[in-house]
């Protein structure tokens, strides 16, 4: 009999070690969150009237774009009914796919400082420029996320950086180690 209740309770899936299904309300949330931020920032680089405004408005296209047609399978992957409800489910006992899967354990520690890193980065780099501000958020953005090789965190950043100063500084002149945005 405790043989059984054994092999029952290795049987049961541990919520918290898994990830939010991709199809899930709060997946979903998420993603529109993502659009609107893309809408932002795109109505901000269309109101930037120099050579320097090609890049934010390029990224911000593409964010948009991007978060659009995930938006779009998501939602009809959810409405055809393979999604989960994504909410708690009771007794307050965590579903799979609900928001509690969303922001509980380190992936929801990585999500809010990936926010509030690339918020604090944009802010940044407007005054101290792209250059001098990825050089420093690149390597800590890295040992966040779990590299832990120093040598290959500064081959990273160095080979990053070299690659946006070709690009931008030589080939589109549009100054990457100034604050001249």
């Amino acid at each position: 009999m405790a043989e059984q209740d054994n092999q029952l309770l290795e049987e049961v899936p541990d919520v918290s070690s898994k990830s939010v299904p991709e199809n899930s309300l709060s997946s979903l949330v998420f993603t529109a969150v993502i659009l609107a931020v893309g809408c932002v920032f795109l109505a901000q680089s269309i109101t930037i009237g120099s050579q320097a405004a090609v890049w934010p408005r390029m990224l911000s296209i593409a964010l948009v774009a991007c978060a659009a047609l995930r938006l779009i399978l998501q939602a009809s992957r959810y409405l055809v009914g393979r999604g989960t409800v994504g909410m708690d489910g009771p007794a307050g006992e965590a579903q799979p796919g609900g928001l509690r899967a969303l922001w509980s354990g380190e992936a929801a520690w990585r999500r809010l400082f990936t926010t509030v890193w690339l918020v604090a980065y944009c802010i940044i780099a407007r005054y101290a420029g792209f250059g001098p501000t990825a050089l420093v958020f690149i390597p800590v953005y890295m040992w966040v996320c779990g590299f832990r090789k120093p040598l290959w965190i500064i081959l990273i950043t160095l080979a990053a950086l070299a690659s946006y100063t070709v690009l931008f500084d030589t080939l589109v002149s549009v100054p990457v180690w100034s604050n001249r945005l």
